[in-house]
């Protein structure tokens, strides 16, 4: 029984470090003067596989049956098309137009 304690607490402190060492990875690539769209890619990649870890080892995903996993991927997808329904509803302005803030003040000194 003691074995597989310390077995788990190892995994659990590997992970710890591991997110560590990602959380300084993702500082690092911040100081970086990389262009905007591959500093986006790069930090949310780093941050899916931080979300990963903590899911798989935290949260005992790596144990569960198969219905989790479909409510998960369920989830996923349904975020996705949220996000690219407000992406493709954004881009569709009418040509020649531009997107104004409505704080914005209209008035030429």
């Amino acid at each position: 029984m003691t074995g597989d304690i310390d077995t788990r607490v190892r995994g659990y402190v590997i992970v710890f470090g591991a997110l560590l060492i990602l959380t300084l990875v993702t500082v690092m690539v911040s100081r970086l003067a990389l262009p905007v769209v591959p500093a986006i890619i790069l930090g949310l990649a780093i941050a899916a596989i931080k979300a990963s870890l903590v899911a798989v080892c935290f949260m005992h995903l790596s144990h569960e049956r198969g219905m989790v996993f479909i409510t998960l991927a369920f989830t996923a997808i349904f975020c996705a098309a949220l996000f690219g329904l407000t992406l493709w509803t954004e881009a569709d302005h009418a040509p020649g137009t531009e997107f104004t803030s409505p704080f914005e003040s209209t008035r030429v000194p």
